[in-house]
């Protein structure tokens, strides 16, 4: 009996992943035009990879989340060690209390 055929509720792990294929059906020649004349106006300025001024913005809000994320878990680590220290102090006191009347 051969054990590669053996059934199995897995696919083959050896085989690639189906991978999506996006084309698109719209074909614009003004926009395909513009675009080109673009390029090649930033390549006669020298602007070649200098980003855009959309590209800039994408990375300033980018930054700005991921500061916000930051400030966010900083603020939760301390509420957190608060919390903590609050909890601890409280058992303190219960033991203290109880070794107090015992």
């Amino acid at each position: 009996m051969d054990t590669s055929r053996i059934p199995s509720i897995f696919k083959n792990v050896k085989r690639e992943p189906k991978r999506f294929r996006y084309s698109p059906r719209h074909f614009d020649p003004q926009q395909e035009e513009q675009e080109k004349r673009k390029a090649r106006i930033r390549e006669e300025m020298g602007m070649g990879n200098e980003p855009g001024r959309s590209e800039v913005s994408i990375d300033f809000k980018g930054s700005w989340s991921k500061n916000r994320r930051r400030r966010k878990a900083v603020n939760s680590n301390m509420r957190l060690l608060l919390i903590l220290a609050l909890l601890l102090f409280l058992a303190f006191s219960l033991i203290k209390w109880l070794e107090r009347y015992q």
